[in-house]
C-alpha cells in the first residue's frame, strides 16, 4: 500500500523522481480549501481528493486537518509544491485550510491541526535525517538560507512572495515550532548531560555486578569450608566407630554396642546430605 496518489493514480502527474539530494528544508502551506468545521473533519481527505482530480499541477507530501493527516506523496520523490525551484531538495506540508482563517477558526481546531502539522513535521525530519545525514531545528529560515541548504521550516509565501502568501500572516509559527521541537524531543534524550547519566549508571551496574561475584566467591568459599570442616568431623566420627567396634568386639558390653548404634544413625545421616563441589 503506498502513498494516497500513488494508490489513486490523479488525473495530471503530482510527483516525480528528485533531480536533486534533499536539503532538509520544510516547505508550509495552507491548501486554501475551506476548512470543515462541522462534525468529524475530512478536510485533508477532500483537498487530496481535489489534488487527484485537478487538471494543473500542484501537491504536498503530507496534508493536514484538525483531526487526521493524508499521505499524499513519498518523501523519496519530489512533490509539486512550489513554482520556485525548491521541489526538487524540499519536503511539502500543508494545513487544510485558507491562509486568512488562522485568527477566526476555533482555537480546538486550530490546536489540533498545528499537533497534527508537527507530528507529520517530525515524520518529515526523521526521515531527512536517516536519508540525508540532516538535522531539521525548530526555526524558521529564509528564502536566501533555504537556497544555501540550510535546515529549517520557511512558509510557501516566503518562497514565493511574487504569487502565495500562505499559510498567512497570522499562521502561529511559535506553537507550531514549539509542538514540533516537543515531537522531536524524544530523538534528542542523548544530550551530554544524559550520555554522563547513563555512564554513571553503567558505572553503578559493573560495581553491582563486582560486588555480587566477590560475594558469590566469598560464600562459596565458605561454603567449601563448611564442607572441609563437616569431613574433618565425620572423620573423627569414623574414628570414634572404628575405636566403639573394637571396643564392642572385645568387651560385648550392652551400652557399647547402644552408643555405636546412635553414632552410626547420626553419621548415615550427615553423610546423606548433599554436598557442595
Amino acid at each position: 500500500m503506498g502513498t494516497y496518489l500513488q494508490d489513486h493514480p490523479p488525473r495530471q502527474t503530482q510527483f516525480r523522481a528528485r533531480r536533486a539530494r534533499v536539503r532538509g528544508v520544510i516547505v508550509v502551506h495552507s491548501a486554501e480549501s475551506a476548512p470543515d468545521l462541522a462534525g468529524g473533519d475530512g478536510g485533508a481527505e477532500a483537498v487530496a481528493e481535489f489534488i487527484r482530480g485537478r487538471s494543473d499541477y500542484g501537491s504536498y507530501h503530507d496534508l493536514c486537518d484538525s483531526d487526521s493527516a493524508v499521505d499524499l506523496v513519498p518523501y523519496e520523490l519530489a512533490a509539486f509544491g512550489d513554482g520556485t525551484g525548491s521541489n526538487e531538495w524540499a519536503l511539502h506540508l500543508s494545513a487544510a485550510t485558507q491562509a486568512h482563517r488562522w485568527p477566526d477558526l476555533p482555537e480546538q481546531w486550530v490546536d489540533g491541526c498545528l499537533r497534527q502539522m508537527a507530528k507529520r513535521a517530525a515524520r518529515m525530519a526523521r526521515w531527512i535525517e536517516a536519508t540525508a545525514g540532516i538535522t531539521v531545528p525548530a526555526r524558521r529560515i529564509t528564502r536566501a538560507q533555504s537556497e544555501a541548504g540550510v535546515p529549517g521550516f520557511i512558509s510557501h509565501g516566503d518562497r514565493d512572495p511574487g504569487r502565495r502568501s500562505d499559510p498567512g500572516p497570522a499562521f502561529p509559527w511559535d506553537r507550531f515550532l514549539a509542538y514540533y521541537a516537543a515531537e522531536m524531543e524524544e530523538d534528542d534524550m542523548a544530550t551530554p548531560e544524559v550520555l554522563a547519566q547513563l555512564k554513571t549508571i553503567e558505572g553503578y551496574a559493573e560495581a553491582a555486578a563486582t560486588a555480587a561475584q566477590r560475594t558469590f566467591a566469598e560464600q562459596r568459599a565458605i561454603r567449601k569450608g563448611t564442607t572441609r570442616y563437616r569431613n574433618e568431623e565425620r572423620a573423627k566420627v569414623r574414628q570414634a566407630l572404628a575405636s566403639l567396634r573394637k571396643r564392642a568386639t572385645q568387651d560385648q558390653a550392652d551400652e557399647i554396642l547402644a552408643d555405636l548404634a546412635v553414632l552410626e544413625s547420626a553419621v548415615a545421616a550427615d553423610e546423606a546430605e548433599p554436598g557442595d563441589a
